[in-house]
């Protein structure tokens, strides 16, 4: 166990204890632009070799801004402080059977940034279908930001409609066809 002020981290046998023992909670970074959402290649197990939303547990102690300034550093090199528009909460999954290591509860976070940050990302790959080898409970998580995206822009069509504007072309349309893989 290393202690950081008042968060603690735990070593790996005591993390793999803490899966046993109790559920954890996880944040799923959500970061979008034109062509899509920002995947990951998971590089351990479980899951190894497929895509995943960025993201990681949270420490005991740990406050949810802490955190996804934390996870923003190592899983993207993004330094929240001085780099991070924004963020907002868009969901909230529990269900004990997701994951093998433990009943695990996620919150799915957008994250808005410049262009020139994402652009900066040197991991991952943007998606705008899910692609064939998604974890599986994540396929849940990325159908449900599309969704998301398809009310933000019906809305946003509807308020051009309203203005007398000419819409733009959507491509996140082709997304909500694309029921993709997923225990859901």
């Amino acid at each position: 166990m290393k202690k950081q002020g008042k968060v603690t981290f735990l070593d790996k046998d005591e993390f793999d204890l803490s899966l046993e023992l109790a559920p954890r909670g996880v944040l799923e970074l959500v970061i979008r632009r034109e062509d899509g959402v920002l995947l990951l290649h998971r590089e351990d197990p479980p899951y190894q070799g497929t895509w995943h939303f960025p993201g990681g547990f949270m420490a005991k102690g740990e406050t949810l801004a802490a955190c996804l300034s934390r996870l923003l550093k190592k899983e993207l090199g993004i330094d929240m402080d001085a780099e991070v528009i924004g963020f907002r909460k868009l969901d909230y999954y529990s269900r004990p059977d997701t994951d093998p290591r433990g009943h695990l509860m996620h919150h799915t976070i957008e994250v808005f940034l410049t262009e020139s940050q994402i652009e900066g990302i040197q991991r991952g790959k943007f998606f705008y279908s899910i692609p064939p080898d998604i974890m599986p409970h994540h396929g849940r998580f990325f159908r449900d930001v599309m969704r998301d995206e398809w009310r933000r822009s019906e809305q946003a069509l509807l308020d051009m409609a309203l203005a007398n504007v000419e819409p733009p072309r959507f491509e996140w349309v082709a997304a909500l066809f694309d029921p993709g893989p997923g225990p859901y």
